[in-house]
């Protein structure tokens, strides 16, 4: 009987562990953007921050276009201008392109580069 109760005991504390290890994972939902492949994308979140993501496969982000609306699952952003983090998960919300960034939004993405992207 002990040992079933060990068992069970370390099943339901492996199940806790992995279930906060999930939740650990940060959401950002923002625009894409693009230069000149998509390596990495740009994030320009809601609240204004810039964030570099990158995939650890080759081609993640192929099915996106600049200025789609976007839910990501990331990790931790390190701490650098602008920040940078690596996805878990894209979820496409709207369809979008360059026109559908705000100007506010716009002009923070054309800070990053010496040389600003034209729309």
């Amino acid at each position: 009987m002990k040992r079933i109760a060990t068992v069970i005991l370390v099943f339901f504390a492996c199940i806790a562990f992995l279930t906060g290890c999930d939740m650990m994972a940060e959401v950002s939902q923002g625009r894409l953007y693009f230069n000149d492949t998509k390596d990495q994308a740009l994030l320009v979140d809601e609240s204004g921050s810039l964030i570099w993501l990158y995939a650890e496969e080759q081609g993640y982000f192929e099915s996106f276009d600049s200025g789609d609306l976007v839910k990501v699952r990331h990790g931790a952003v390190m701490e650098s201008y602008p920040g940078q983090t690596y996805v878990t998960s894209v979820e496409l919300i709207e369809d979008g392109d360059l026109h559908s960034f705000t100007d506010a939004e716009w002009e923070r993405l054309c800070a990053v580069f010496v040389e600003p992207p034209q729309r």
